[in-house]
This record gives structure tokens, sequence and C-alpha cells, in this order.
């Protein structure tokens, strides 16, 4: 086990103020837009086999939903073969989203990491957690960055300290911030549901087959929608923190990014999350609009309204 503790106040205290700064940089390369795969999730073991960056995954998950509305027209054409052939692309095309997300990667670090912890062996623990870690780059677009980089961090210093209580809330906190395991998830549905939809075709019975098709679009939206609540929660997030530290140029930047993530989501958001998330955007929006005058409790009124996203966007990890 580490050792290693904070034996003082003084040395507690230079453990808070050097993860608070080192946060601070990360939260300044993210709001001027220079933090990449080598940014905020600095890559501190070996990559895995040619990852996608998120601009390759959303490239990839645009081509699946093309093909999906393909195959949605063939079918109401009752062209069989079409819709087959389309769904095979579709395949294709989602197996290589998923690996080139590195969700597979990353969750079993998440796992090991958690059980070297569980067995006291924490510097198996740490190695693992960083393992976690450096798989995250193409998660991106589905990740909070700054609450998984607290967490991480967090992680870190209990395993300095020795300490599996804090290690294990951190590794928590640091998942929580991701989508990673719902993606997984989400992406076996789509793919069972494709499968299922070709079968019902190879018996003629198309309406089994639309019925499977529509689950597979659903399962697919639902990995949109909830990138889209990673985005704006993050940019609401930031610029809340950007707003108290009076980067307002900055702010307004991430404010307008948490704001565009709103506009693409409210359209495709469940009929009880319209509300909320509504609710968020006139808050975020009222602030935008006097940011060059903003008020004392504008940067309160832009965390609270990435809360609210942020309630939502957990929803989706059931």
């Amino acid at each position: 086990m580490i050792t290693g503790c904070a034996t003082s106040a003084t040395d507690a205290t230079r453990s808070r103020g050097a993860m608070a700064a080192a946060v601070a940089a990360t939260l300044l390369l993210l709001a001027t837009g220079r933090a990449g795969t080598s940014g905020a999730f600095a890559a501190e073991a070996p990559a895995a086999v040619d990852p996608d960056t998120p601009g390759d995954l959303r490239d990839r998950f645009e081509k699946i939903e093309k093909l999906l509305r393909k195959a949605v027209d063939a079918l109401e054409d009752k062209d069989q073969a079409r819709v087959s052939f389309l769904l095979q692309r579709a395949d294709e095309q989602m197996a290589r989203f998923e690996a080139g997300s590195n969700v597979a990667r990353y969750l079993a670090s998440l796992d090991a990491a958690r059980q070297a912890a569980d067995q006291g062996t924490l510097p198996a623990a740490e190695t693992a957690l960083r393992a976690a870690r450096t798989a995250l780059p193409p998660l991106g677009d589905y990740t909070v960055a700054r609450s998984m980089e607290i967490a991480f961090r967090a992680a870190l210093q209990g395993a300095a300290d020795g300490s599996v209580e804090e290690f294990r809330k951190g590794l928590l906190e640091m998942d929580e911030a991701t989508l990673a395991g719902p993606i997984a998830a989400r992406c076996r549905e789509v793919r069972e549901a494709m499968g299922r939809t070709r079968k019902a075709m190879g018996r003629n019975d198309a309406v089994a087959g639309r019925k499977e098709l529509d689950a597979a679009v659903a399962a697919l939206a639902r990995i949109d929608y909830g990138g889209l609540l990673s985005r704006a929660r993050s940019g609401l997030q930031l610029a809340s923190e950007l707003l108290r530290g009076r980067a307002t140029l900055a702010a307004r930047d991430q404010t307008q990014r948490g704001l565009k993530e709103l506009a693409e989501a409210i359209p495709i958001a469940p009929e009880a999350d319209r509300e909320p998330l509504t609710r968020a955007q006139e808050e975020a929006r009222t602030v935008w609009r006097r940011l060059n005058r903003a008020e004392k409790d504008d940067p309160d009124r832009l965390a609270a309204a990435s809360e609210q996203i942020e309630t939502l966007r957990r929803a989706q990890r059931s």
C-alpha cells in the first residue's frame, strides 16, 4: 500500500493548492480551444491501436444515421435486399465506431482499477486508473471534461494518501463524468436490433422489421442525446467558472457552446426533459445577452443551468 499521506495541515493545503492549480490550467486550455488529446486528457500510457478522434467518431456516427434513414426508406418501399445491405453496412460502421471510441479499453481499465483498489493494491489501481484516463480522448464529446479531470486528480490523491475510500470515490466520480458505459450498452442495442430487423425481413415480416428498425434508430438517438447533454453541461459549467474569474470573452464562447448544444438537444429530448432543458436554455441565454455587464449572481445562474442539464445527463447512465 502506498503511504506518503499528508502529515500536517500545511501538507494538505499544499496538496489541495496543487490540484486547484492543475485544474485551473486545464480550464484555461479548454477555454482557449487548445486542449485536445494531449491537453485535458494528456497521455500517460501507451495509446490504443488507432483510436479515433472525437471528429472521427462524429463522422462515423453521421454515416450510421444516414444508413439507418436509408434503411427506413427501403423498408417502406418493401426493398428487402436493400434493407439488408444497408443494415450490414451500418453494422460495420457501428463496430468501427465502438472500436474507435476506446470504450472497451476504458471500461476494462476502470474495472481493473476497482478490483485492485478492493484488494488494497493501490499502486496497481493507480496504474489502471491512468490507463482508463488515457483511453478517454475519443470520447471527448461524451465526457464532462472538468468534472472528469477533478475526479481523476482526486483519485490520484487518494492513492498517494493510501486511502482506498478516497480512491474509489474519485474513480466513481470520474466514471460518472463520462457516458462510456451507456455508449457500450447502446451500441450493443443498435447492433442487436439491426440483426433482428434483418431476420424479420428474411421472414418477409415487414411489421416486425419496422419495429426492430425503429428500436435501432431510438438506441442510436440516445447516444446522440447523451453527447449533446454532455457538451451543453461542459460549456455552461466552464462558462460559470470563467465568468467567476472575470474571463468574460472566454465565458461568452463557452456559453454559446452550451446554448448551441441545448438548441440541438431540445428537439430530440424525451418529453419529460424538454421543460427543464428549456428553462436552462432561457437562463443561460439571459446571462449571455448581458455578459458585457454581467450581474453578480450570473456565474451562479450559469452553474444552476448546468446542474439542471447534469441531472438529465446522469439519467442517461441508467
